[in-house]
């Protein structure tokens, strides 16, 4: 252990040699006086407000959402209508038909961050947003069991797996995925596949 000097008290502490460089404060009482420190005063230049922000944040320009909308349209709503609009909207309450319009106006293709209903999931599998499908999880199903499904002509069992031929998770061209009846099966062929790669020809042959 060696001493070092905190930045804020300027106390003597006790670190380990390779925190030397990286320990500042000898507690968090001197840390969170540090990030208090580092606040930079600001006056909005809509409302001539003065408001205070993290220096990571020094670009700021505005103290609110609503400064900022003012700049950018150039229209200031008085004050008698904000409190109107405040009296008109605190606590009121939409029926479950309404929010439920709102929801479907919201969803899908008519959401503007709508990007297809693709998407890759952690794994490496593609999703695809599919709301009505009967096994659907959280409104997407995978896209290699839909790919499988349309080749099928029907809905695959819960207990059927997708295999990829080649091992990219995100080819799903039907000519690269094999449907096995249960996750035991898949288990078993890839344990034989160590032995015997050829057996990738085999599934290629045996497609449906």
């Amino acid at each position: 252990m060696i001493e070092n000097t905190c930045t804020i008290c300027s106390k003597t502490y006790m670190v380990k040699p390779y925190r030397k460089n990286e320990s500042k404060f000898c507690s968090y009482k001197c840390y969170y006086i540090s990030k208090q420190k580092a606040k930079v005063d600001k006056v909005c230049p809509v409302c001539n407000k003065s408001f205070a922000v993290h220096q990571s944040k020094s670009s700021r320009i505005y103290c609110s959402a609503t400064c900022q909308a003012t700049a950018r349209t150039g229209y200031k709503h008085s004050k008698e209508s904000r409190e109107k609009m405040s009296i008109t909207s605190t606590g009121k309450k939409l029926s479950e038909e309404h929010r439920r319009s709102i929801s479907i106006s919201k969803s899908g293709t008519n959401n503007p961050n709508w990007k297809g209903g693709k998407r890759l999931t952690k794994k490496g599998y593609i999703i695809v947003y599919c709301p009505y499908h009967p096994r659907n999880v959280n409104r997407c199903v995978l896209e290699h069991r839909l790919i499988c499904e349309q080749r099928l002509h029907r809905f695959l069992e819960p207990n059927e797996v997708v295999h990829h031929i080649d091992f990219n998770k995100a080819n799903n061209k039907p000519e690269n995925l094999f449907v096995f009846d249960c996750s035991f099966e898949h288990m078993q062929f890839h344990y034989a596949l160590r032995e015997n790669p050829s057996l990738v020809h085999w599934l290629i042959s045996n497609i449906i």
